[in-house]
C-alpha cells in the first residue's frame, strides 16, 4: 500500500461502496494494515452492505476478497473490538445469503474460526457468535438451497462448529439442524443426490456426536431417515435405503449407553425383513422377539421417548414397506408361516402406534395439520398384524386363530381409542383413518366368513358400527355402498351360523338404513323364509314387527337410531312391492298387510295390494290362488266395519276381477289336463 494514501481514504471509499477502488490501493499491502484498521475497513464493508449493496462494483465476491484479506491481518480482538468485528461480520453474511453466494461464506471459515479461538470471547458477544451460526443455518434452510450439496453440507458443518463455541449447539439441533434434508423434494433432486449429500453431513457430524449430545442428534437423523428413506422406496431404491440406515447407525457405535444398543439392534433386525421372499430370514420368531424385546426396552425409558418418537415413523415407513412387499410373497409361503408370530408382531406394532400417537394436538390451521401424518401412521401400525393374519387365512393357513384374534382385538381397540382421542379435539383429518380402520374390520370379517369362523360376526358388527358413528363424510354414497355391502355380510354371517332371527333383525336394518337399494337384502329375508316355512313365527314376521320388538339389538349397532311413523309405512310398501316380485317363493304376506293397515289408513292399505297386481298379472300362476285368498279373507274383516265406504267398493270390485283371473287360469290348466288325459 502506497504509504502516501492515507487510512481515511481507504475508509471513505468503502464507505461510499468504491470497493475495487479499495481493493487497488491495498493491493499488496494488507500487511500494513494494523488490526484496528482492519477492522475498521470490516465495519465499513459491511455499511456499504446494507446501503450501497446495489452499485455495479459491488459484488459478492469483491466483498470476500476485502473482507477475508482484512481477517488475514486480525490475529485475535479484545471484547469491545470482537463485538463490533462479529456484528459486521453478521451482516457481511446476510448480504452473501440474500446474493445465494454459498462459497463465500465458505471463504471467511477459516479466519473467522482462528480469530475466535485467540479471542478471549465474553459473554456479551456469546450472543453475536450465535447469531452468525443461526443465520448461516437459516440461509441454508431459505436462500441457499439451490446451490452445490457439498457447499451445502460444509456450511451445515459451519453453523455446528460456529455454534459450538457458545455451547449452543444443542438449542439448534433440537430444531433439526439436519432438517433442511427435508427440502429434497423441493429441490427436486434425484434420489442418489439425496443420498450423497445425506452420507455427507453424516461424515461431517459423526466427530461431534457424544454421550450428551447423542439423542438431540439421533432425532435430527431419525427425521431425516424417514424422509429420506420414503423418497428411496418410493423411486424403487431399496437397496440405497438400506445403506442409508446401516450407514447411519455406526453413529451409535462409539456409544456404550444401552438405550443406544437396544435401538440399533432393533433397526437391524427390522431391516432384515426388507427383503424378497427366497430372502427372508428363516429365525423370524428370533427376530421378532428380539424386536419386541429391545423396542419395550426403548418405550419405557422416559428421557429417550423423543427419540423413540422419531424413530417409530422410520419404522413405520419400513414395515409399510414390508407389508406391500408381503403381497407378492406365494401361498406356499403363507400356508408355511407360523400364525403364532402374529402375536409378537402385535405385542411390538402396539408399543410403537402408542408412541407415533404422542402427537401435538393443536394446529393452526387444518391446511397446516401437525398431527395428520403421525395420527395416521399410528393407526395403520396399530392394525399391522391383521394383514399379516389375513395373507395368513386367505393361503389356507388357518394355524390356532381364535388366540390371535384376541390379541388382534387390541389393536383394533387401542386404534379407536386414537380416533376418538383426534375427534376429541375436533379434527377434520380423523375420519379417514377411521373409515380405513372399519374398512379393515369388514375384510376381515369377509376372510373369517369364508372360512366359517365364528369372530366373523364380530369383526362385522364392529365394523358397521364404525361406519354407521362416521358422520360428516362427504363421500356418502361410497359410506353407503360399504355399509351396504356390510351389513349384507352379516346377515350371511348369522345364516351360516343358523340365527335366523338375527338375519333377519340385519337384513331389516339395512333396508331401513338403504331404503333405495333394499333389494338385495330383501331378497336374503326372503331366502330365510323359503328355507324355513315351517317356522310359523318366522312367516308371520315383517320388517316393522322385527324392527320393533328387537330394538336393542339394532341399537347396539346404531346407539341413536329412531323410526318414524312415516318410515314404517315406507318399510312396509317396499316390502309389499318386494312380495309381488316373489311370488313362486309362496310367502303370506297377511302379516305386512294387518301392520300396514294398522298404522296407515284405509285408502294406502288398498293401494298397497292394488299395486302388487298390474294389467300383467293375469299370467301369475293359479296355484298361488289359495294365498290370494287367503289374504282376501283377512281383509274382508279388516274392512267389513265400513260396507260403504268408496275405497272399500273399490277395493271389492278389484278383488272380484283377482278372482275371476285366478278362477279363469284355474278353468284353463284344468281344460289343457282334460284334453292332454283323453288323447
Amino acid at each position: 500500500m502506497d504509504a502516501n494514501v492515507s487510512k481515511k481514504c481507504v475508509l471513505l471509499k468503502t464507505k461510499n461502496g468504491h470497493l475495487k477502488d479499495v481493493l487497488n490501493i491495498l493491493d499488496g499491502g494488507y500487511d500494513q494494515l494494523k488490526t484496528e484498521e482492519a477492522v475498521n475497513v470490516i465495519i465499513c464493508v459491511c455499511n456499504a452492505c446494507v446501503d450501497n449493496g446495489a452499485q455495479p462494483q459491488f459484488t459478492p465476491d469483491v466483498v470476500s476478497e476485502l473482507v477475508v484479506n482484512c481477517m488475514k491481518v486480525i490475529e485475535k480482538l479484545d471484547n469491545n473490538s470482537l463485538y463490533s468485528f462479529l456484528a459486521s461480520i453478521f451482516h457481511v453474511v446476510k448480504y452473501f445469503i440474500d446474493k445465494g453466494a454459498c462459497k463465500c461464506i465458505l471463504h471467511l471459515r477459516a479466519d473467522l474460526l482462528r480469530i475466535l479461538k485467540n479471542s478471549q470471547v465474553q459473554a456479551n458477544t456469546n450472543k453475536s457468535i450465535s447469531n452468525i451460526g443461526k443465520i448461516i443455518y437459516n440461509g441454508v434452510l431459505t436462500k441457499l438451497m439451490k446451490s452445490n450439496l457439498t457447499d451445502l453440507a460444509q456450511l451445515c458443518q459451519f453453523s455446528i462448529v460456529i455454534l459450538q463455541q457458545v455451547k449452543e449447539l444443542t438449542s439448534l439441533l433440537q430444531e433439526n439442524i439436519l432438517s433442511y434434508t427435508k427440502n429434497f423434494n423441493y429441490l427436486q433432486l434425484r434420489i442418489d443426490d439425496q443420498c450423497n449429500f445425506y452420507l455427507y453431513v453424516i461424515a461431517l457430524v459423526q466427530p461431534e456426536i457424544n454421550e450428551e449430545n447423542a439423542v438431540i442428534y439421533l432425532n435430527a437423523v431419525f427425521n431425516i431417515l424417514y424422509v429420506l428413506l420414503r423418497n428411496c422406496l418410493k423411486n424403487e431404491k431399496v437397496t440405497k435405503g438400506k445403506e442409508m440406515i446401516a450407514i447411519s447407525m455406526k453413529l451409535l457405535d462409539k456409544l456404550d449407553n444401552q438405550n443406544f444398543k437396544d435401538l440399533k439392534i432393533v433397526v437391524e433386525n427390522v431391516m432384515e425383513l426388507m427383503c424378497s421372499e427366497d430372502e427372508f430370514p428363516t429365525n423370524l420368531k428370533s427376530i421378532l422377539t428380539m424386536i419386541h424385546e429391545n423396542f419395550e426396552r426403548l418405550y419405557i425409558q422416559k428421557k429417550f421417548l423423543q427419540t423413540v418418537d422419531q424413530f417409530s415413523k422410520l419404522l413405520y415407513v419400513i414395515l409399510q414397506h414390508v407389508k406391500l412387499t408381503f403381497r407378492s410373497f406365494s401361498e406356499s409361503f403363507w400356508s408355511k408361516f407360523s400364525i403364532e408370530n402374529i402375536t409378537i408382531i402385535n405385542k411390538f406394532t402396539i408399543h410403537m402406534a402408542i408412541t407415533l400417537s404422542w402427537i401435538r394436538l393443536k394446529c393452526e390451521t387444518c391446511e397446516e395439520c401437525m398431527l395428520r401424518n403421525d395420527f395416521d401412521s399410528a393407526v395403520i401400525m396399530s392394525l399391522f398384524p391383521i394383514y399379516v393374519l389375513r395373507y395368513c387365512i386367505t393361503n389356507g393357513n388357518k394355524g390356532n386363530i381364535d388366540e390371535i384374534l384376541w390379541e388382534i382385538n387390541k389393536s383394533f381397540e387401542l386404534a379407536s381409542v386414537m380416533v376418538h382421542r383426534v375427534q376429541e379435539f375436533k379434527c377434520k383429518g380423523w375420519k379417514n383413518t377411521w373409515m380405513e380402520l372399519g374398512t379393515l374390520a369388514y375384510n376381515l370379517s369377509i376372510v373369517l366368513h369364508r372360512i366359517n369362523h365364528k369372530k366373523d360376526i364380530f369383526y362385522s358388527r364392529y365394523f358397521i358400527k364404525k361406519m354407521i358413528l362416521l358422520e360428516g363424510v362427504k363421500e356418502t354414497v361410497l359410506k353407503e355402498d360399504i355399509l351396504h355391502s356390510a351389513l349384507l355380510n352379516l346377515t350371511e354371517c348369522y345364516i351360516n351360523q343358523c340365527d335366523n332371527k338375527k338375519a333377519m333383525i340385519i337384513a331389516a336394518f339395512n333396508i331401513f338404513l338403504h331404503p333405495d337399494n333394499g333389494k338385495s337384502a330383501f331378497w336374503q329375508w326372503i331366502r330365510i323364509k323359503s328355507n324355513n316355512k315351517e317356522d310359523e313365527t318366522l312367516q308371520n314376521l315383517n320388517l316393522i314387527s322385527i324392527i320393533d320388538s328387537n330394538e336393542a339389538m339394532i341399537k347396539s349397532l346404531h346407539p341413536q337410531f329412531k323410526i318414524t311413523i312415516e318410515q314404517k309405512i315406507h318399510l312396509l310398501q317396499f316390502e309389499l312391492r318386494q312380495y309381488k316380485q316373489c311370488w313362486y317363493s309362496k310367502m303370506s304376506v297377511v302379516g305386512a298387510f294387518r301392520e300396514l293397515n294398522s298404522l296407515s289408513d284405509t285408502l294406502t292399505t288398498i293401494q298397497a295390494f292394488v299395486s302388487m297386481w298390474g294389467d300383467g298379472d293375469n299370467e301369475i300362476p293359479v296355484d298361488m290362488h289359495e294365498i290370494i285368498f287367503e289374504n282376501v279373507e283377512e281383509f274382508e274383516k279388516i274392512l267389513s266395519d265400513d260396507p260403504n265406504n268408496v275405497d272399500f267398493k273399490f277395493y271389492m270390485a278389484f278383488l272380484y276381477l283377482i278372482e275371476y283371473y285366478v278362477a279363469s287360469r284355474k278353468i284353463q290348466r284344468k281344460n289343457r289336463e282334460d284334453m292332454r288325459a283323453t288323447g
